[in-house]
């Protein structure tokens, strides 16, 4: 993803929606996890934070979640009530920062450009190491990304399907290189929380920056494509949230394979309490421990 393909009033808005963050680092993955800590790939120290609730035990799930253009992972672990939720519930969060192409601009090359950072070797060794050495269990471990870190969730179910158990993409989409060969060895279930009115990322599909060349798909077109891949056949229309349609897609051997938010008139932005009535990232945890 070029950076320099992103007009300025876009690249603008990802900053103030998905923040800043600074603090000491250390290099032990085994450190203090409520300091930033670094994983060694592919010749390059890469960040990221660990959140683990007090007396969590061996074979907890673990959540990844991505932060968007331009964004922190620092201020990510602040904005989206995940440590709470990995508190009530007993989980580990781990917030990965994405690589720099700039002092001050991060992303997640979900293309992907060649000349870009491996973020998919970078995110499957990082799981690794994290499951192994801290007893998480392989089985349960998710992602949820948002916006860019969206794009990268979808990349990580095309292209290293076996390191997520399940994804959550919020007002994110499939890059135009996935959208035309994206084939993995092995279905994922998918979450896609995205409002009709999202500047960004438009619902409709554009031909723009998130991939090189060809346009990424219309969102309703993606979520159609994980629920066919996922083998889904049936499908249930809720309204059990406000201001959100939720389209549930199952099959007549398993329900809940793909869900589908659609929020009527809402914009590039992440559903909370404050701007949306119920937070997303709740959704996201529902629609984990559905898996069987």
């Amino acid at each position: 993803m070029s950076i320099n393909a992103v007009s300025g009033m876009r690249f603008l808005i990802f900053l103030l929606v998905f923040g800043w963050g600074i603090g000491p680092v250390h290099s032990d993955p085994l450190g203090d996890v409520q300091d930033r800590l670094v994983h060694r790939h592919g010749g390059a120290d890469r960040e990221y934070y660990l959140y683990e609730p007090e007396g969590l035990t061996s074979g907890a799930p673990l959540v990844i979640a991505l932060h968007g253009l331009g964004g922190r992972a620092e201020r990510l672990r602040y904005g989206t009530h995940l440590n709470a939720l990995a508190d009530q519930h007993g989980f580990a969060v781990a917030y990965p920062q994405g690589a720099e192409v700039r002092p001050t601009t991060s992303y997640w090359n979900a293309a992907p450009e060649p000349v870009g950072s491996d973020d998919v070797g970078f995110l499957t060794s990082l799981v690794s190491v994290l499951e192994h050495r801290r007893g998480y269990d392989p089985a349960q471990t998710y992602v949820v990304g948002i916006s860019n870190g969206g794009v990268m969730a979808y990349d990580m179910a095309c292209r290293a399907p076996m390191v997520f158990e399940a994804i959550a993409v919020i007002a994110g989409t499939m890059s135009g290189a996935d959208w035309q060969h994206c084939d993995p060895s092995r279905a994922t279930p998918v979450l896609h929380v995205h409002g009709t009115e999202d500047e960004l990322i438009p619902w409709e599909g554009e031909t723009h920056w998130l991939g090189p060349g060809d346009a990424t798909p219309a969102i309703p077109e993606v979520v159609q494509f994980w629920a066919a891949r996922n083998g889904a056949d049936t499908v249930q229309v809720d309204r059990d949230l406000p201001g959100a349609v939720r389209f549930r897609y199952g099959s007549t051997r398993q329900d809940d394979l793909v869900w589908f938010l659609q929020m009527d008139g809402f914009g590039h932005d992440l559903p909370n309490l404050t701007n949306a009535g119920f937070r997303a990232v709740d959704v996201a945890w529902e629609f984990f421990r559905l898996r069987p």
